[in-house]
Protein backbone atom coordinates (compact mmCIF):
# COMPACT_ATOMS: atom_id res chain seq x y z
CA UNK A 1 0.00 0.00 0.00
CA UNK A 2 0.88 3.48 -0.65
CA UNK A 3 1.00 6.14 2.12
CA UNK A 4 0.67 9.77 2.11
CA UNK A 5 2.66 11.49 4.87
CA UNK A 6 2.46 15.25 5.61
CA UNK A 7 5.71 17.38 7.66
CA UNK A 8 7.35 14.08 7.57
CA UNK A 9 10.59 14.00 9.51
CA UNK A 10 13.91 11.97 8.90
CA UNK A 11 15.79 12.62 12.26
CA UNK A 12 19.78 14.49 11.59
CA UNK A 13 18.19 14.64 8.02
CA UNK A 14 15.25 16.29 6.56
CA UNK A 15 11.97 17.66 6.71
CA UNK A 16 9.66 16.98 3.72
CA UNK A 17 6.35 18.49 3.41
CA UNK A 18 4.53 15.93 1.49
CA UNK A 19 6.17 12.22 1.12
CA UNK A 20 4.45 9.26 -0.47
CA UNK A 21 5.99 5.85 0.83
CA UNK A 22 5.66 2.17 -0.26
CA UNK A 23 4.10 -0.32 2.45
CA UNK A 24 4.98 -4.12 1.73
CA UNK A 25 2.34 -6.47 3.51
CA UNK A 26 4.82 -6.72 6.09
CA UNK A 27 5.59 -3.46 6.82
CA UNK A 28 1.94 -2.31 6.35
CA UNK A 29 0.89 -4.11 9.34
CA UNK A 30 3.65 -3.13 11.14
CA UNK A 31 2.77 0.43 10.44
CA UNK A 32 -1.17 -0.06 11.21
CA UNK A 33 -0.02 -1.81 14.40
CA UNK A 34 1.83 0.43 15.39
CA UNK A 35 -0.13 3.87 14.92
CA UNK A 36 -3.65 2.63 15.80
CA UNK A 37 -5.87 5.45 15.03
CA UNK A 38 -3.49 8.21 15.83
CA UNK A 39 -2.89 10.14 12.62
CA UNK A 40 0.81 11.66 14.12
CA UNK A 41 3.58 9.94 15.23
CA UNK A 42 6.91 7.86 14.09
CA UNK A 43 7.53 4.26 12.28
CA UNK A 44 11.04 2.32 12.40
CA UNK A 45 11.68 -0.82 10.10
CA UNK A 46 14.46 -3.23 9.38
CA UNK A 47 14.11 -2.17 5.90
CA UNK A 48 14.62 1.04 3.73
CA UNK A 49 11.43 2.26 1.81
CA UNK A 50 10.94 3.86 -1.05
CA UNK A 51 9.14 7.02 -1.03
CA UNK A 52 7.78 9.72 -4.11
CA UNK A 53 8.90 13.01 -3.24
CA UNK A 54 8.68 15.69 -5.45
CA UNK A 55 7.20 13.03 -8.61
CA UNK A 56 10.97 11.40 -8.11
CA UNK A 57 11.01 7.61 -6.29
CA UNK A 58 13.92 7.37 -4.36
CA UNK A 59 15.51 5.45 -1.57
CA UNK A 60 13.61 6.60 2.13
CA UNK A 61 14.92 6.04 5.50
CA UNK A 62 14.15 3.45 7.45
CA UNK A 63 13.00 5.22 10.60
CA UNK A 64 10.85 8.95 10.39
CA UNK A 65 7.90 10.93 12.58
CA UNK A 66 4.74 12.64 10.86
CA UNK A 67 2.30 14.88 11.61
CA UNK A 68 -0.23 13.41 9.30
CA UNK A 69 -1.26 10.37 7.03
CA UNK A 70 -3.59 9.17 4.50
CA UNK A 71 -3.81 5.44 2.72
CA UNK A 72 -4.22 5.84 -1.01
CA UNK A 73 -7.29 4.82 -2.60
CA UNK A 74 -7.03 2.39 -5.44
CA UNK A 75 -7.10 4.66 -8.01
CA UNK A 76 -3.95 6.79 -6.54
CA UNK A 77 -2.30 3.59 -5.12
CA UNK A 78 -2.37 3.02 -9.84
CA UNK A 79 -1.39 6.77 -10.47
CA UNK A 80 2.27 5.87 -8.10
CA UNK A 81 2.53 2.35 -9.78
CA UNK A 82 2.16 4.54 -13.26
CA UNK A 83 5.15 6.95 -12.02
CA UNK A 84 7.35 4.45 -10.99
CA UNK A 85 6.96 2.22 -14.35
CA UNK A 86 7.74 5.73 -16.23
CA UNK A 87 10.80 6.07 -13.68
CA UNK A 88 12.06 2.05 -15.17
CA UNK A 89 10.80 0.94 -11.33
CA UNK A 90 8.41 -2.25 -10.99
CA UNK A 91 7.39 -4.66 -7.97
CA UNK A 92 8.45 -8.19 -8.85
CA UNK A 93 7.19 -11.44 -8.37
CA UNK A 94 8.15 -11.72 -4.61
CA UNK A 95 6.91 -8.28 -3.15
CA UNK A 96 10.52 -6.62 -4.06
CA UNK A 97 11.19 -3.14 -6.04
CA UNK A 98 12.78 -3.88 -9.48
CA UNK A 99 13.68 -2.69 -12.21
CA UNK A 100 11.63 -2.87 -15.22
CA UNK A 101 13.84 -3.10 -18.35
CA UNK A 102 17.60 -3.08 -17.34
CA UNK A 103 18.84 -1.38 -20.71
CA UNK A 104 17.84 1.26 -19.32
CA UNK A 105 19.37 1.45 -15.83
CA UNK A 106 21.46 5.14 -15.62
CA UNK A 107 24.92 5.49 -14.06
CA UNK A 108 25.80 8.20 -11.84
CA UNK A 109 29.50 9.22 -11.96
CA UNK A 110 31.33 12.26 -10.93
CA UNK A 111 27.82 13.61 -9.71
CA UNK A 112 26.16 13.37 -13.62
CA UNK A 113 23.78 10.93 -14.19
CA UNK A 114 24.21 9.52 -17.98
CA UNK A 115 22.01 7.13 -19.69
CA UNK A 116 23.91 3.30 -20.89
CA UNK A 117 24.64 4.79 -24.27
CA UNK A 118 26.13 8.27 -22.79
CA UNK A 119 27.89 6.26 -19.91
CA UNK A 120 29.69 3.86 -22.61
CA UNK A 121 31.36 7.01 -24.33
CA UNK A 122 32.78 8.04 -21.06
CA UNK A 123 36.62 8.33 -20.72
CA UNK A 124 37.98 8.18 -17.31
CA UNK A 125 41.02 10.73 -16.21
CA UNK A 126 44.76 9.49 -17.05
CA UNK A 127 45.90 6.71 -14.85
CA UNK A 128 42.07 5.84 -13.70
CA UNK A 129 40.42 2.94 -13.53
CA UNK A 130 36.91 1.85 -12.60
CA UNK A 131 36.60 0.22 -9.02
CA UNK A 132 34.50 -2.99 -8.09
CA UNK A 133 33.68 -1.61 -4.18
CA UNK A 134 33.10 -4.50 -1.34
CA UNK A 135 31.59 -3.57 1.99
CA UNK A 136 29.80 -4.95 4.53
CA UNK A 137 28.73 -2.53 6.41
CA UNK A 138 30.52 -3.72 9.46
CA UNK A 139 34.22 -4.73 9.64
CA UNK A 140 35.52 -4.61 6.06
CA UNK A 141 36.22 -2.36 3.00
CA UNK A 142 37.81 -2.69 0.28
CA UNK A 143 38.13 -2.53 -3.98
CA UNK A 144 39.47 -4.00 -7.06
CA UNK A 145 40.60 -2.82 -10.09
CA UNK A 146 38.09 -3.34 -12.95
CA UNK A 147 40.24 -3.68 -15.85
CA UNK A 148 37.68 -2.94 -18.58
CA UNK A 149 36.02 0.54 -20.83
CA UNK A 150 32.80 2.00 -19.58
CA UNK A 151 30.81 -0.83 -21.37
CA UNK A 152 32.69 -3.37 -19.92
CA UNK A 153 31.81 -2.22 -16.86
CA UNK A 154 28.65 -0.36 -17.28
CA UNK A 155 27.40 -4.62 -18.91
CA UNK A 156 29.20 -5.86 -15.86
CA UNK A 157 27.04 -3.90 -13.45
CA UNK A 158 23.82 -4.56 -15.39
CA UNK A 159 24.55 -8.47 -14.87
CA UNK A 160 24.59 -8.10 -11.46
CA UNK A 161 21.29 -6.13 -11.04
CA UNK A 162 19.61 -8.66 -13.66
CA UNK A 163 21.31 -11.66 -10.90
CA UNK A 164 19.70 -9.69 -8.06
CA UNK A 165 16.70 -9.84 -9.64
CA UNK A 166 15.68 -6.36 -6.66
CA UNK A 167 17.06 -3.17 -5.90
CA UNK A 168 19.77 -3.20 -3.52
CA UNK A 169 20.90 -1.24 -0.86
CA UNK A 170 24.82 -0.90 0.03
CA UNK A 171 27.94 -2.43 -2.42
CA UNK A 172 26.65 -5.55 -3.63
CA UNK A 173 29.04 -7.44 -5.81
CA UNK A 174 31.09 -4.80 -6.05
CA UNK A 175 28.32 -1.77 -7.40
CA UNK A 176 26.11 -0.06 -5.63
CA UNK A 177 22.81 2.18 -6.52
CA UNK A 178 22.38 5.50 -5.62
CA UNK A 179 19.39 7.26 -3.75
CA UNK A 180 17.93 7.26 -6.70
CA UNK A 181 18.63 3.88 -8.23
CA UNK A 182 21.51 4.46 -10.96
CA UNK A 183 24.54 2.88 -10.41
CA UNK A 184 26.85 4.60 -9.01
CA UNK A 185 30.53 4.44 -10.58
CA UNK A 186 33.60 4.22 -8.61
CA UNK A 187 36.91 4.70 -10.29
CA UNK A 188 40.46 5.42 -8.82
CA UNK A 189 44.31 4.21 -8.66
CA UNK A 190 44.92 0.90 -10.69
CA UNK A 191 45.12 -1.00 -7.26
CA UNK A 192 43.53 -2.97 -4.71
CA UNK A 193 42.50 -1.65 -1.77
CA UNK A 194 41.50 -3.79 1.30
CA UNK A 195 40.97 -2.69 5.36
CA UNK A 196 39.35 -5.10 8.08
CA UNK A 197 38.43 -3.19 11.27
CA UNK A 198 37.61 -5.39 14.74
CA UNK A 199 35.80 -2.45 16.61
Amino acid sequence: MFVEFRNIYVPFKEVYPLAYIYFNKYNSKGFLESVGKSKAGSYSSFSTFIAVIDNVPQRFADKFSFEDYRILDESEEKDMFDLLKRCNLTINDKGNFAFVDYSKINFEIDGNVLSYDEFCKYELPSGQVFKLVYDNGFSYIGSDPFRGNAKEYADAAIRVAEKKKHLWVGWRFGFRLTKYFDISAAYGKNERYSEVSFT
